[in-house]
């Protein structure tokens, strides 16, 4: 289903901008022992199918979720079919030089981030991932001409990256800072997919807040389940100390039954 990636394609080393990134600080300290943080834009999709990529985005859309900033969609069964029967970790891994594979938790594999007409904000912030790797896939941008730059994805000190429908990039998220930008005028869909080492021995290569030199697959479910308890205590927070009318109040009891059906479903 995902063309190969070329032989050429460039690799951007973290060490190419900090000699001593290994022993920088990280937010979540994820991976130190990988020595990479993205590779050039490159055809992963053909054109034609991804007209089939963009019609199941299309079908699903009445599941998306608004969180803060963005709509996202989880859990696309199409998508995720298409991805677990795919070449996709194969290449990746061939980019990054370490064997890679989709997030062990089958909810979090693959995602959608939608920016839709007339939006004034960007699609996420600076940020790390709490994952070590994500391999962005745009599928469908539109806006001004004169916006040639727009909705492009960011990344602080490797360069700024146009993307066009159908490409890729392959990201260390969790030590490169990063942001997508906001399509001026128009839309912006993107395809982003979630993926890990095999080499389980590598440290806090799945954890999202604390370290620890290795992981098995049941603590990797405590821990996502925890993570999100932790969102949900921060929206009930929120509600406390910023409640300003029933509508305010509405929509964040959406976001906290968005994060128990997302638990709901990890169980499965």
């Amino acid at each position: 289903m995902f063309m190969g990636a070329p032989a050429s394609l460039q690799l951007k080393r973290l060490s190419d901008i900090n000699p001593h990134w290994r022993i920088t600080p990280n937010l979540n300290s994820v991976c130190p022992e990988i020595d990479f943080a993205c590779c050039e834009p490159f055809k992963v999709i053909s054109d034609k199918k991804l007209v089939n990529f963009v019609g199941i985005v299309n079908k699903n859309k009445p599941k998306a979720v608004q969180y803060s900033r963005s709509y996202t969609i989880r859990g696309i069964s199409e998508i995720d079919e298409i991805l677990s029967y795919s070449n996709l970790e194969l290449e990746l891994s061939k980019i990054a030089g370490v064997e890679l594979k989709m997030h062990p938790i089958h909810l979090e594999h693959s995602h959608v981030n939608l920016q839709s007409d007339g939006e004034e904000c960007a699609v996420d912030n600076w940020h790390f991932d709490y994952v070590p790797f994500v391999f962005v896939i745009l599928l469908e941008k539109s806006g001004k001409k004169s916006g040639v730059n727009s909705g492009r994805l960011c990344t602080k000190g490797f360069g700024d990256f146009t993307l066009k429908p159908g490409e890729g990039i392959l990201l260390q998220g969790s030590h490169v800072l990063h942001k997508a930008e906001i399509c001026a005028g128009g839309s912006r869909t993107s395809l982003v997919v979630s993926l890990v080492p095999k080499n389980i021995e590598w440290a806090d290569c799945t954890m999202i807040y604390k370290y620890r030199p290795t992981y098995n697959e049941e603590a990797i479910f405590y821990d996502f389940i925890n993570y999100r308890l932790i969102n949900i205590g921060e929206m009930v927070r929120n509600i406390r100390l910023n409640y300003r009318s029933d509508d305010n109040l509405k929509f964040w009891l959406e976001r906290i039954r968005d994060e128990c059906t997302t638990i709901e479903n990890s169980l499965s």
